[in-house]
């Protein structure tokens, strides 16, 4: 298989307008060849297979072990939130974009701060816990769940969804970037 590369410029293409790419010497001195627009990328690349199904995501941890992370849909984890049923409910995304909106009372917690904060901010390993990010594309909350269940909590779920499904729904969201 051939891929073909397009679209992708290179640093020394910006401001010019002869069509023409220059090659990124600095990338070349370091070993690390530059790519020019519609280049043949030679090499046997597969495309990815999809994520998984709907109602089932997989993670692979490092260990090579993959689990199905148990899904939560929309309707459920609103009527959690409308029956203040005990679980914690965590937004993975990075905190600029947790100050901006996030779902009613999450906390956050990115991947690079479940081990950390992981455990001070949800003691009990057998709490539920309803992991979240933008939408099903987004895998911060695949990694934080996934690091959840490694470390020992027992009942995490994974709303892939999003915070673009809650919007999309036309549900509140809480946080400093709303008008």
């Amino acid at each position: 298989m051939i891929l073909v590369a397009e679209r992708i410029g290179d640093a020394g293409a910006r401001g010019r307008n002869d069509g023409k790419a220059r090659r990124d010497d600095r990338a070349g001195r370091r070993g690390i060849p530059g790519i020019r627009q519609n280049q043949r990328l030679a090499g046997n690349v597969e495309r990815p297979e999809p994520l998984a199904a709907a109602g089932e995501i997989q993670a692979a941890y490092a260990s090579g072990v993959a689990v199905a992370l148990n899904e939560i849909t929309r309707e459920e984890l609103e009527r959690k939130l409308e029956g203040d049923d005990d679980f914690v409910l965590v937004d993975a995304l990075a905190p600029m974009s947790y100050a901006h909106s996030h779902l009613p009372s999450a906390i956050n917690l990115p991947p690079e701060w479940v081990d950390e904060r992981g455990p001070h901010r949800i003691p009990d390993h057998d709490t539920e816990v309803v992991v979240y990010c933008t939408s099903v594309t987004c895998d911060s909350s695949v990694q934080v769940a996934e690091r959840l269940i490694e470390l020992g909590y027992r009942n995490v779920r994974h709303y892939a969804g999003g915070k673009q499904d809650w919007i999309e729904a036309g549900l509140p969201l809480e946080g400093g970037g709303l008008r």
